[in-house]
């Protein structure tokens, strides 16, 4: 792992895009304030224009910016302010990879089809850089990512009884690794590497009392004194004064060391103007995103099949509706003192 000199140097979302478009001083992961004198932005599998705070702020910064280059599977709302978009390869059109999908299973998903396009994988777009700026690429991967596939599948291993007893979990021949056209050494295992690549995925069978239930910290809910947690008392904190000594080392503002109901902003108590009389104000309602069948969080908006499939509705409460004469199917407008 190649150490970041600038760890410390991190800036905290709340004040990304301040720090750049109103050249104001942020605060470090070390509590030391720093400039935020940035000239490039590069943006990998990311969309935090969209997802973070102060969206048109964040554009301004964009805008600021001597170049900024997008790294993503889809067009997303970073890649539409980016000087150059560098196409990313989806799973399906790369050799493989394996998920821990479940602590039961274990899934190993194949290439379906060939890159289109100009599309390459995350790791091939940082080779390629890495060729460009004198970089070995030998040191960031010194294998091909088949060769690197079939090392981690080689290597996994499996405890079907939660023990310490440890078996490899695919068995591998001098004719398999022929076949997949790598370099390996023969081993045992509970499966044929071939079976595993074929099905795609290796589940350990559950069964009532098999001891594979999982108790989080039972071992300190035994024995809290034999087992202490990694905090000052050694114990769960209710009062905690390391989250008090870490906010305020930000500068931010000071927090309660016992948990506490903090009234957001813009939140619910502000829908009224007058709280105590609960009387409501200009603008009554909350609204916040659910999730939907037609995207994911930022992404897959934008394509027509999923749009005609699935509508993008507001829920709203029943009585509300009926008092304000709305009804289903109808087209309503939504406005808040941000726009509309």
């Amino acid at each position: 792992r190649i150490p970041n000199p600038l760890e410390y140097r991190k800036v905290n979302v709340n004040e990304m895009w301040t720090s750049i478009v109103d050249e104001r001083k942020y605060i470090g992961l070390d509590g030391n304030v720093y400039d935020n004198n940035v000239h490039m932005i590069y943006d990998r599998q990311e969309n935090f224009l969209n997802q973070g705070p102060a969206t048109m702020k964040g554009i301004e910064a964009y805008r600021m910016m001597d170049t900024v280059v997008a790294q993503n599977l889809v067009m997303t709302t970073n890649c539409k302010y980016a000087d150059i978009v560098l196409p990313v390869a989806s799973p399906w059109e790369r050799y493989g990879d394996l998920s821990p999908s479940y602590r039961e299973s274990i899934v190993w998903f194949s290439q379906v089809v060939e890159p289109l396009f100009e599309c390459k994988s995350d790791a091939d777009i940082a080779l390629e850089l890495a060729d460009r700026i004198g970089v070995d690429r030998s040191v960031l991967r010194p294998v091909s990512e088949k060769q690197l596939i079939i090392n981690m599948v080689a290597a996994s291993q499996v405890s079907p009884n939660c023990d310490d007893n440890w078996q490899n979990l695919v068995s591998i021949t001098e004719e398999d690794l022929a076949e997949l056209g790598v370099e390996g050494e023969p081993q045992d295992g509970l499966v044929p590497i071939l079976d595993f690549k074929r099905d795609g995925i290796f589940t350990i069978e559950r069964s009532e009392g098999d001891g594979l239930d999982f108790i989080a910290l039972k071992p300190f809910r035994d024995d809290p004194e034999a087992n202490p947690r990694p905090t000052a008392s050694g114990k769960l904190e209710i009062y905690c004064q390391a989250a008090v000594d870490k906010v305020q080392a930000f500068g931010f503002k000071e927090i309660s060391p016992i948990p506490e109901y903090v009234p957001p902003v813009e939140g619910y108590e502000e829908t009224f103007a007058n709280w105590e009389t609960k009387e409501k104000g200009e603008f009554p309602f909350q609204i916040y995103s659910l999730h939907i069948l037609r995207h994911s969080h930022s992404t897959f908006a934008n394509v027509p099949n999923l749009r005609e499939a699935f509508d993008h509705p507001l829920y709203m409460n029943s009585l509300d509706a009926e008092r304000l004469g709305m009804e289903t199917g109808e087209t309503v407008l939504i406005t808040s003192k941000w726009g509309k």
